[in-house]
């Protein structure tokens, strides 16, 4: 009959207010408040925290490891808080090898270190430095 091939019982000739909007699928909306915040968590702490205050370090498809400060190279990715403790622990009792499946540097913990913008332990606890902090405090 007339309604035949028509959903909802909608007249022929009219529209339906869906089909006026000319939604694309995928298509950016302009803005990013209703969209969810990415979260990981630290290989250390296991705390979940969101994507953009962790430090994230790669194992690249060619096997070495590497910090990622853009959070976009290509490889498996592990998280780290951007805290003194998380990266020791991380480096140092093998968080970020269990994680990338494979050993770490342990010059990564500088890295990591600088990208937190935390002082370099070594350079904080060698003979030149304690020398220094000594003649600070003389003074």
């Amino acid at each position: 009959g007339a309604r035949a091939g028509r959903r909802g019982g909608q007249a022929a000739g009219t529209t339906d207010d869906r089909c006026q909007e000319e939604l694309v699928v995928g298509a950016p909306t302009g803005t990013l408040a209703g969209r969810a915040v990415p979260t990981r968590s630290c290989v250390a702490c296991r705390t979940s925290r969101d994507k953009r205050d962790l430090l994230r370090v790669v194992r690249t498809p060619g096997g070495s490891v590497m910090l990622d400060p853009g959070g976009r190279a290509n490889g498996r990715g592990a998280y780290v808080c951007r805290d003194a403790t998380c990266i020791e622990r991380a480096v140092g009792r093998h968080g970020l090898g269990r994680a990338l499946q494979v050993s770490v540097p342990k010059t990564l913990d500088i890295e990591l270190r600088t990208a937190a913008g935390l002082p370099d332990e070594a350079a904080a606890t060698s003979p030149e430095s304690r020398a220094t902090m000594n003649d600070i405090q003389e003074d």
